[in-house]
This record gives structure tokens, C-alpha cells and sequence, in this order.
């Protein structure tokens, strides 16, 4: 019988311990302990899963502590718990972009856009999420699309100055691009190759989603190449006008100077060539590209047939 009175208060005395873990965890936050708070929050999580203050708690003390991955797990169960949960849902939200802006000044683009693709799932109207993800596209020069997150952030808050800023910034930068641009397309349009490279080089530098630059830029180097001549630059060549050709798919031009890189490689490989020749009367038929080709593919038709006679075989 003494026994028995001796555990049951003993007993009465750990339950009580345990209910008030909680209590214990609070204090030691007020207090800066943070590290005795977080044992008191996992003991207590490990005897009541579903306690949601308390699992907020511990992610908040996480935070403290600079334990960024257990605190988003933490988070991420509150939210498993209780979908409405706001403070987890924000805190959470807050934690992906910080990591999507460490990924971007790391010189991860993909990484950065991935995390704050999960911060706007979370909070699809945080100022937040579309300005940090502005200056990560205007830190990789795509301003079009930093244009369009600035201008979105704009419109949840018309007032922060910051956005002002930047727009500011992307227009002085989308001006002196477009200057190379028009520098490079006079010289384009003049055929001196390489001094069009110079100029839109600048511009794509700039502005990488410059699409007129970007086109204009391959099919300069795609001319340079060209007129090198080896068969190591043409196909070089024939790769660039297949980029320029990937940016204006409905765009005659490359497909017809991609032939020509493929007719002057291998002036017997008329398959190839008259193959390409013949992609250009189906893009564009009535263009002057489409005129040219149809030249080209009855002189290589016409000498195929002849070669043909001469070697008593086919060609390809």
C-alpha cells in the first residue's frame, strides 16, 4: 500500500509535467531560451501530434534558431492540420521566397522561380512574391517579363516606391538596349555581319528576351559563318539559323539560308538541301525566299540528273 501511494502522486506528478510543456515552451521563448523551448515543444508534439499551437510554436522557434528547413517542414504541418491556418500559410509563403531570393543571388534562375512559384500557391496576392521575382528576371536580363511581375506588384500596392524604382530602371534599360538593336539591324540590313554582331551582342546582353535582337543576332552569325566557309562553320551556321528559326518558326528566312549552308557543305548531298529548299515553299510560298528556292531546288534536281548520267548510279 505505501508503494501505491508513493506512484500515484508520482504519476499525477508526470502528467502534469507533461500538460504543461506548452506553458514551460512559452516562458523560454519570452525568455530568448529558445533551444530549451524547442525540447519542450517536441516533447509535447510527440505526446499530442494534433496540438497546432504548439507545432507553431516550435516553427517559430526554428526560425529563431536558423533552422530554415525544419521550420517550413513545421509549418507545413500545421497547414496539414488546419488548411486555414494564416500565420503558417504566411510564414511559410515568407520562407519560400527567401529561399527563391538566395537561389537567385546564387545564380539559379530555375531554382529561385520554383520557390517563389510555391510562395504564390500559398499567397497568390503577396506584394512580395511578384517584386522579388522581378528583380530575379531583371538580374538575368529577361525585362519583359520583369516588366510584367513589376507591373503586378504595382497593382496590389499602387504606393511602395520600391516598384517605382525598378520600373524606372527596367525602361532606362529597355531604351539602351533597343538602341543596339536598331545600331545592329542598320548594319544587318547593310550586310556587314560582323559589326551587326557587335551591336546586337549589346543589345541581347541587355535585354535577353529582345526577340528582334535575338533573331537578328543569329542570322548575323549564321552570315559570318556562312561566308567562313569550312564545313565546321557551316555547320555552325546551319545551327544558328536553326535558333533564329526556332524564334520565327513561321519565318521563311532561316530555312532558306539553312539550305544554302547545307548546299554549300556538300554540294552532292542534294537530299538534304532540297529537303530544306522545299520547307521554304511550305512556310512561305509566295515570298521572294519561296522564288529563290524553287531555283535552287531545278538547278539541283537538274544537276542530280545529270551527275547521275555521268556516274551511271543514283545520287542522293
Amino acid at each position: 500500500m505505501k508503494i501505491l501511494r508513493i506512484l500515484i502522486p508520482f504519476s499525477l506528478l508526470l502528467l502534469a509535467c507533461g500538460a504543461s510543456q506548452l506553458g514551460v515552451a512559452k516562458k523560454d521563448v519570452a525568455a530568448g531560451n529558445y533551444e530549451s523551448a524547442i525540447t519542450a515543444l517536441q516533447a509535447e508534439i510527440s505526446k499530442n501530434p494534433a496540438n497546432g499551437e504548439a507545432m507553431l510554436l516550435l516553427a517559430e522557434c526554428y526560425e529563431k534558431t536558423e533552422r530554415a528547413d525544419s521550420a517550413m517542414a513545421m509549418y507545413q504541418r500545421v497547414l496539414a492540420t488546419d488548411a486555414s491556418n494564416s500565420t503558417a500559410t504566411a510564414s511559410l509563403s515568407r520562407l519560400y521566397i527567401a529561399r527563391g531570393s538566395a537561389a537567385r543571388e546564387a545564380g539559379s534562375l530555375r531554382l529561385a522561380l520554383e520557390n517563389y512559384e510555391n510562395a504564390e500557391e500559398l499567397m497568390p496576392q503577396a506584394f512580395d512574391v511578384f517584386y522579388e521575382r522581378g528583380i530575379a528576371y531583371q538580374k538575368f536580363n529577361l525585362l519583359e517579363k520583369a516588366n510584367a511581375e513589376f507591373e503586378q506588384a504595382a497593382q496590389i500596392s499602387p504606393n511602395d516606391p520600391r516598384v517605382k524604382t525598378q520600373l524606372g530602371e527596367l525602361a532606362s534599360q529597355t531604351e539602351q538596349a533597343d538602341k543596339y538593336f536598331q545600331e545592329g539591324f542598320a548594319l544587318f540590313q547593310k550586310k556587314r555581319w560582323n559589326q551587326a554582331v557587335k551591336s546586337l551582342e549589346q543589345a541581347v546582353a541587355i535585354d535577353a528576351s529582345h526577340k528582334d535582337a535575338k533573331y537578328a543576332l543569329h542570322m548575323a552569325r549564321g552570315h559570318v559563318l556562312y561566308k567562313r566557309g569550312s564545313v565546321s562553320d557551316l555547320w555552325d551556321a546551319i545551327t544558328e539559323f536553326g535558333y533564329a528559326g526556332a524564334l520565327r518558326s513561321e519565318s521563311a528566312e532561316p530555312v532558306y539560308f539553312m539550305a544554302q549552308a547545307y548546299e554549300k557543305k556538300d554540294r552532292d548531298d542534294y537530299k538534304l538541301s532540297v529537303e530544306t529548299y522545299e520547307k521554304v515553299l511550305e512556310l512561305e510560298p509566295n515570298s521572294d525566299f519561296a522564288q529563290k528556292a524553287k531555283k535552287r531546288i531545278k538547278y539541283l534536281l537538274d544537276r542530280k540528273e545529270k551527275m547521275e548520267k555521268f556516274w551511271g548510279k543514283k545520287k542522293n
